[in-house]
């Protein structure tokens, strides 16, 4: 399997916040299809993505999907660890072991989130969009996995499924801001500029970080321009 880890930085390490740029990256290759999103709103999609995997933002609060077995666990810490070794098909087969032996749902789930996330970062789009599927699949209101599952939908270029995904993950953490901001960054970028409007509005009532909020600021003047009706001509 080691080509299958070929386009992993050599001086990268699989922590967490560079999972998270690991995403960004994907992010960024993906909204870059966009012409029409602007290089702000990408910008957008990019910060809230380097945000973290926790959930939260300035305070915001949400639940945490149930936590895995003591083994499940065990075995997850085991997968970061060669990870972080820079042990790839190691961490891969104790991943697959992981979902495997997974005694409950909960489990599961966590085992498939983690496996998917490892696969973003390995580049394996298709394969995390399956393990992520099957993390929602088994606990449907887990919204980081539905935010990181809308974000490799949009990779892989299917945006009906990213789209749904991103609303499922605002369903679940109405509160948190990533996946209002990434669909709101896709509305756009498919001109759909009302509902892009609307999705920067309902941003603008979060408790967002003050780089944040001065770009969603920025995006809702300028859409309110593009929707706004021309002046008529003076006689």
């Amino acid at each position: 399997m080691r080509t299958a880890y070929a386009g992993i930085a050599a001086e990268s390490k699989p922590s967490a916040p560079l999972l998270t740029a690991a995403m960004a990256r994907a992010a960024a290759r993906a909204w870059r299809t966009l012409g029409a999103v602007g290089r702000a709103r990408r910008g957008l999609v990019l910060a809230a993505v380097s945000a973290g995997l926790a959930f939260g933002c300035g305070g915001a609060r949400v639940a945490e999907p149930a936590q895995p077995s003591p083994e499940t666990q065990a075995l997850l810490e085991q997968a970061d660890q060669e990870q972080r070794a820079r042990r790839y098909d190691r961490a891969e087969a104790i991943y697959q072991r992981a979902r495997q032996q997974a005694p409950d749902p909960a489990s599961r789930s966590a085992a498939a989130r983690a496996h998917g996330r490892a696969l973003i970062f390995w580049g394996q789009y298709p394969q995390a969009a399956a393990a992520l599927d099957e993390a929602t699949q088994l606990t449907p209101d887990d919204a980081g996995a539905w935010h990181d599952l809308g974000m490799v939908r949009h990779t892989l270029g299917d945006l009906v499924a990213a789209e749904r995904a991103f609303r499922r993950s605002i369903a679940a953490a109405p509160r948190d801001p990533r996946p209002r901001i990434a669909l709101a960054a896709q509305l756009w970028g498919q001109r759909r500029h009302r509902a892009a409007l609307h999705e920067y509005e309902a941003l603008r009532k979060l408790d967002l970080p003050d780089a944040i909020a001065e770009q969603v600021t920025w995006a809702i003047t300028t859409l309110q321009a593009q929707i706004a009706p021309p002046e008529p001509a003076q006689p």
